[in-house]
């Protein structure tokens, strides 16, 4: 497990021959600024690129969206 940020964890979990991970998020909530934002959507872009092509993902959380 690593905690990239107060944010974001990363899980890899090996299952069988195969490697799942796991990235759980908490966006910043309404009231936060822009920048915080954006911030969080970058940092979640570099995790992003960490992950092997070969893992399964899975990205979950809180992404504080609205429909």
């Amino acid at each position: 497990m690593k905690r990239c940020s107060e944010r974001i964890t990363v899980l890899r979990v090996r299952v069988g021959k195969a490697v799942l991970c796991v990235i759980s998020v908490y966006a910043p909530q309404v009231g936060r600024t822009m920048e915080e934002k954006e911030e969080f959507f970058a940092s979640i872009g570099e995790v992003l690129l960490m992950v092997d092509a070969k893992e399964q993902l899975v990205l979950c959380g809180d992404m504080n969206g609205h429909v």
